[in-house]
């Protein structure tokens, strides 16, 4: 989970870095110039960033909190059934904190992307043309593919945890039956 916080962390400071104010002084577009022509578009810049990393901070503060209370309380008195008990909570609390920090990643790189894909091409003489966009456009490949990475393995992440009640629900009708 600390290296999916690290690499949006890095992410979004490095859009945050590039993003420019916008026509209302919103830090949500980007610039390339060349020459006399200059275009543009949005990007993941400090506008949309900075309330993304505080519910950033909401969430590890969540997910702290609700590990703390499971390993809070004095060990039961079936001692394994309860260290068993523990673990899956406590596994099932980090996958659904990591597949939400796994698809927000992956809307940030779709939207990197997006900013990445942008070119524009004009005349610079008779039969030349020149084409030029943002300095990391070449990354364009690599966040899109992130993106599908990131959405595919947090969403995995959720129907696991979706599979793991249904277990633990039969396991307990099965207890209470026997």
């Amino acid at each position: 989970m600390a290296s999916i916080v690290g690499v949006i962390v890095i992410v979004t400071v490095l859009a945050g870095m590039a993003s420019e104010p916008d026509d209302e002084g919103l830090w949500r577009s980007i610039t390339v110039d060349f020459g006399t022509t200059t275009i543009g578009t949005g990007i993941y810049g400090w506008y949309y960033s900075v309330p993304a990393l505080a519910l950033l901070a909401v969430l590890l503060a969540a997910t702290v909190l609700a590990l703390w209370l499971i390993a809070r309380p004095a060990l039961g008195v079936d001692h394994a059934n309860d260290v068993l008990t523990r673990r899956w909570r406590t596994r099932n609390i980090v996958a659904v904190a990591s597949g939400a920090l796994l698809l927000h990643l992956s809307a940030v790189f779709n939207s990197v992307a997006g900013s990445a894909s942008f070119h524009a091409t004009v005349p610079v003489e008779a039969d030349v043309l020149a084409t030029f966009g943002p300095s990391f456009a070449a990354l364009e490949p690599i966040l899109t593919v992130g993106s599908f990475a990131a959405a595919s393995v947090g969403y995995a992440l959720w129907v696991g945890v979706l599979l793991s009640t249904t277990g633990a629900r039969r396991a307990a009708v099965t207890r209470v039956r026997s």
